[in-house]
Parts: C-alpha cells; sequence; structure tokens
C-alpha cells in the first residue's frame, strides 16, 4: 500500500506547525540535489517562524486566562456581597422601602459579570445624583466603601475583557500567518509533486507528504480520525456524536469560531456522545480519538450556525420632564435577567402629530446602564422612546414607545 499522503490544510493548528517545521527540516537535506531550486523555497522557513510565534504568542495569553478568571471571580464575590449588603442596609436608613429600587438593588443579585456590573454602575450612579442630599449623610461612607469594591471590580472586569480582545487579535494574527505559510508550502508541494508524480517512489515516500509513523506524517501506530462525527440541534440543545475509534479510551471534542483554530474542549471523556447549551453564533467543532495523552488523526470539522434566543423586553420604561428642562430615561432590566446592554430610540415629533414609526437606528446604543438624561430637549415638541435589550447576538421586541410633551 502507498504511504498515506497528508492534507496540510486539514490539519489542527498544533499538527500543521509540526508538519511544516519538518518540511522545513526536510528542505535543508534537499539543498544541491538537482530538483532543489531555492526560488521555490526561499523564504518559507521565516513565513513558518513567523506562525510559530503567533501560536507562541496566542498560548501565551490563554495561559493567564486561567489566573485573570479567579482575579474577576474573587472580585465578582466581593462586589455581589457588597451590592447585598447595602440593600440590607438602606432600609434601615430610610422608612420608604421604594429607596432599594431607586438604587437599582430591587433586583436578584445574582454571581453574574454583567449582571453586577449593570446593578453596580446604577447603584453609584443614583448615588452620584443624591450624595450631596443631607438626608443621606449617614450613608456616605458605606458608599464611599461600595465605590472602592466596586472599582476593584471593574478594574478585573476590564483586563478581562482586554484579554478576551487581544486573544481574538491573536487568533486572528494566527490565520493569516497560516494562510501565508498554507499558500507556500502548495507552491512547493506542486513543484515537487510536478516532478515526482508516482506517489510510490522512494523520494515521495521520504518527504513531508509522504511520510507515515513520524512526526511530519502521521500514520503508523496513531489512532485514525473520527468518522460518523454529526450534530443535531434540538433546540436549546445540541449534541454531538460519533462513531467508536478501535483502541481509544477517551475522545476529545473542540469547539471554535473558525475551523482552524478550536481552542474551547468543551468535552473530554469516553463518551461518544456530548449534548449541551450552546452559545448563539457561527460554531465549529471537531472531535479527536484519543489513547492516554496521544491525539489521533483529526477527523473532519462540522459546523452550524445557532441563532440565539432574543431576550425579553425591558420593563418599567419611564421618561419624566426634570425641574431643570431636562428628560430623564429610565427602565429595568427584562424579568429574565440582565442583557449584555439595551439600544435606546428616540425619536421627536411636532405635538399633536400621530405617534411616528421607531426608528430603525437607535439614538444610543450598547448601553449598559439602565438610565439616560437628555439635557435640551426641544419645545414644542413630543419625545417618543422606545427600548430593546441585545443579548447572545440576537436584540429583542422593544418596550414602548412612552411619549413626554416638552412645553
Amino acid at each position: 500500500m502507498a504511504p498515506k499522503c497528508r492534507y496540510p490544510k486539514d490539519l489542527g493548528l498544533h499538527d500543521f506547525l509540526t508538519f511544516v517545521k519538518d518540511m522545513v527540516a526536510w528542505l535543508v537535506g534537499e539543498v544541491g540535489k538537482p530538483d532543489y531550486r531555492a526560488s521555490v523555497v526561499d523564504g518559507f522557513d521565516l513565513k513558518v517562524a513567523a506562525l510559530e510565534t503567533a501560536v507562541v504568542a496566542y498560548s501565551t495569553l490563554q495561559s493567564h486566562v486561567p489566573e485573570l478568571h479567579k482575579i474577576l471571580d474573587d472580585k465578582a464575590k466581593l462586589i455581589q456581597k457588597a451590592l447585598q449588603s447595602m440593600k440590607t442596609l438602606l432600609p434601615v436608613f430610610f422608612s420608604d422601602p421604594a429607596i432599594v429600587g431607586e438604587f437599582g438593588l430591587a433586583v436578584d443579585i445574582k454571581l453574574d459579570n454583567d449582571d453586577l456590573y449593570v446593578i453596580g454602575m446604577a447603584c453609584l450612579t443614583h448615588w452620584g445624583e443624591v450624595s450631596a442630599d443631607p438626608a443621606f449623610a449617614e450613608v456616605v461612607s458605606d458608599f464611599a466603601e461600595l465605590q472602592t469594591v466596586f472599582d476593584e471590580f471593574v478594574a478585573a472586569r476590564g483586563n478581562w475583557l482586554s484579554h478576551d480582545q487581544a486573544l481574538d487579535e491573536a487568533q486572528n494574527t494566527i490565520l493569516a500567518e497560516r494562510a501565508t505559510v498554507e499558500e507556500h508550502e502548495r507552491n512547493i508541494f506542486n513543484y515537487y509533486r510536478a516532478k515526482h508524480p508516482d506517489v510510490k517512489d522512494e523520494w515521495w515516500t521520504d518527504s513531508p507528504w509522504g511520510r507515515t509513523g513520524e512526526s511530519g506524517g502521521g500514520g503508523g501506530d496513531k489512532l485514525p480520525a473520527v468518522t460518523g462525527f454529526h450534530l443535531v440541534f434540538v433546540d436549546p440543545n445540541l449534541t454531538l456524536a460519533w462513531d467508536a475509534v478501535e483502541g481509544a479510551d477517551g475522545y476529545e471534542l473542540r469547539e471554535g469560531n473558525n475551523p482552524l483554530i478550536m481552542a474551547r474542549t468543551i468535552y473530554e471523556g469516553p463518551e461518544t456522545e456530548f449534548t449541551y447549551d450552546p452559545p448563539g453564533g457561527h460554531l465549529y467543532f471537531r472531535v479527536w480519538a484519543k489513547k492516554g495523552d496521544e491525539m489521533g488523526e483529526p477527523g473532519d470539522a462540522i459546523d452550524i450556525e445557532i441563532e440565539g434566543n432574543p431576550p425579553g423586553q425591558p420593563q418599567n420604561l419611564q421618561v419624566e420632564l426634570q425641574p431643570d428642562g431636562s428628560l430623564r430615561i429610565t427602565w429595568d432590566a427584562p424579568p429574565e435577567g440582565s442583557p449584555e446592554y439595551c439600544n435606546l430610540y428616540i425619536k421627536d415629533v411636532e405635538t399633536g402629530q400621530p405617534v411616528p414609526t421607531k426608528p430603525s437606528e437607535p439614538y444610543y446604543d450598547e448601553m449598559i446602564v439602565y438610565q439616560i438624561t437628555i439635557s435640551d430637549p426641544i419645545p414644542g415638541r413630543t419625545y417618543f422612546v422606545w427600548v430593546t435589550a441585545f443579548d447572545d447576538g440576537v436584540e429583542g421586541e422593544p418596550a414602548g414607545p412612552v411619549s413626554v410633551d416638552i412645553i
């Protein structure tokens, strides 16, 4: 049987890097041979080195994820405790139970980073509006402590989000560098393939494309690729299943937003089926058979486009004309929890005109606080307001319109 010819474009990232590094080493041995043409291979080693540098940078960023996650988790627990304490403290100083709602604390304060950010921001924003009122003098020190804890949480959350963005950028760099290496590798392959069309000859067997039982070519005792890989989506759950591989004692299933870089391992174990509730978006999956720590051949990637579940409508939308002439717009999160952000739509018409349609573009977008002030509304106009929640890649149905006349 002829040696197995490899298709580098189908290799996972680390196997691909191993393959092309082996090719660089192999090309060194080809120098001076009649078939060797420097113009074909010139610069290939530099491109492979650039790819390896990108992989190292990405791996370094990944190595810091557990540390940053723990810091954020610890700070989240502290701000959750501080907000819960403030929620308990306020009714002790003020007889009106509505005081809790005014500070945005009349919600379940869950250990969720986005929820805690929104609740903390709303609470401290309102505190900034009333802190000079003598009625609140007794709680100044308590809010100072809350602000300190919240600032530390915001800093940790900012570091986490920045790191996540850096990971995305590093992934894009890998994709670009890999595409450059793949193109060069194909040129080298086409040149040598034309020189050696018979895949059974000795040269082909010893080349990186024809090796077996070695790091560059795979094969030998390496486990074969998983077959029968398929998925079944029954909203909201996705089931991925595959055929058992003889000799394997486990499997590793990875998920990602690109078929060449799937860094998120979502399952490791002996089963040949896995079910979970996936996020929205275009997702790719690949599964490997394993024997101990050894990974088998990479199987084909499969993908699915999943539309996220739209969030509910924001609640209690209100528009109030303030004594200073400004408009204060407030609302609460949807009943099922805090979304990623909210979009606010505003349209003003001459007072007395029919209700207009909602604008197609938001007046303010990606708002993470549930209130805003419009400083200089125009007299003689009626302002209509809608608000939507955005989560899981989908914008929900708008609440509103709610209106107010500007005299």
